[in-house]
C-alpha cells in the first residue's frame, strides 16, 4: 500500500513498534490533528520494550509495582483513556481517531463501541477464528478482582467462546473520539501478577485463575502464533469493510511528529503524569 492524497478518506498508519510513552504521544498528537483536519484514523502499532499501561484513572503507587516492572524490562506508562492495566507485549494494538459528529460513527460511547467493535469482529473472521460480540454490560467497580483490564466487562466485547480476546478503552475530548485496544497473540498472566500490587501470593493466584476464566488469546484459540504482517492484514480488512471506506495508507505528517515529541517529552514520559495522584 502507498500512501494517497484525499481529503475525505480515512488514513491507515501503521507506525511499528516504539515505547510506551511514545505509543500514546502518538495517538494523542492524532487526535489534536484530526481535529484540525477532520480526516478519521485508523492507526496500528506494538510495544518495545513491553510495557503496562495504567488507565487514566489508575493509582499507580496502589496497583503497580514500579520497580518489579523495572527488573521485569518493563516500561510503565498511563493511556489518556479510562480502563484497567493492560501488559502490552505480544499484540496487535489499533486505534481510531474520529469526530464525534463523523457520520460513520453513532453519538452514544456504547453504540460507537459496537461499531468499532464491529470491525475488529470481522478482521478476526477473516483469520477464521469464530468470534463474537458480547452484549450491554452494567459495569460495577466493585465486582473487579484486580487491577488487570482483561478481567473488567464492558458492553459490545470481542469474545471467544465467552472470553475476552481484544481489551479496549475509548476517551472523549474536545468533539474528537480515541480508542485504542490491544488485539491478544499471546501472554503471560504469571508476568502481569507480578508486577501488579496484590495483598499476598494466594490471592494472586485466585486472581490468576479468574482472569484466565474471562480472557484469552489467538494462540489459545488457534494453537497458532500469526505474525504482526498476517494480523495488520485481517484487521485493515475488517476495519476497511465495516468502518471506513476508502481506507488509505498513509504516514504520520510533520506537524504529527512534532506534536507526538513534545506530548512525549512534557507528558508521557514524565513521571507527573504516570504517578498522578
Amino acid at each position: 500500500m502507498t500512501p494517497q492524497s484525499n481529503n475525505n478518506a480515512w488514513r491507515f498508519l501503521d507506525t511499528g513498534t516504539a515505547r510506551g510513552a511514545e505509543n500514546m504521544a502518538i495517538d494523542e498528537a492524532l487526535l489534536v490533528h484530526c481535529r484540525e483536519t477532520g480526516r478519521p484514523v485508523i492507526r496500528f502499532y506494538g510495544w518495545d520494550p513491553p510495557t503496562l499501561s495504567l488507565g487514566f484513572f489508575q493509582k499507580a503507587t496502589r496497583e503497580v509495582d514500579p520497580d518489579r516492572c523495572r527488573e521485569e524490562g518493563i516500561d510503565l506508562v498511563r493511556r489518556p483513556t479510562g480502563g484497567r492495566a493492560v501488559l502490552h507485549d505480544r499484540e496487535l494494538t489499533y486505534s481510531v481517531i474520529i469526530p464525534e459528529d463523523h457520520p460513520l460513527m453513532p453519538r452514544t460511547v456504547t453504540e460507537s463501541y459496537r461499531r468499532i467493535s464491529m470491525a475488529l469482529l470481522a478482521g478476526f473472521h477473516k483469520l477464521g477464528i469464530p468470534a463474537t460480540l458480547s452484549g450491554e454490560t452494567t459495569i460495577r467497580t466493585a465486582d473487579f478482582r484486580s487491577a488487570a483490564c482483561f478481567e473488567a466487562p464492558s458492553s459490545y466485547e470481542v469474545v471467544v467462546d465467552g472470553k475476552k480476546i481484544v481489551g479496549s478503552a475509548q476517551v472523549r475530548r474536545d468533539g474528537m473520539i480515541l480508542q485504542h485496544g490491544a488485539i491478544m497473540i499471546d501472554w503471560d498472566v504469571d508476568q502481569l501478577f507480578r508486577v501488579l500490587i496484590t495483598k499476598d501470593r494466594d490471592s494472586a493466584q485466585r486472581m490468576k485463575v479468574f482472569l484466565r476464566q474471562k480472557a484469552t488469546t489467538i494462540r489459545e484459540v488457534t494453537g497458532q502464533t500469526p505474525d504482526y504482517d498476517t494480523l495488520s492484514q485481517a484487521f485493515f480488512g475488517g476495519f476497511r469493510d465495516e468502518l471506513a471506506p476508502g481506507l488509505q495508507a498513509d504516514r504520520l505528517s510533520r506537524d504529527e511528529q512534532t506534536t507526538a515529541r513534545r506530548l512525549c517529552r512534557d507528558k508521557y514520559d514524565h513521571s507527573d503524569w504516570t504517578f498522578r495522584k
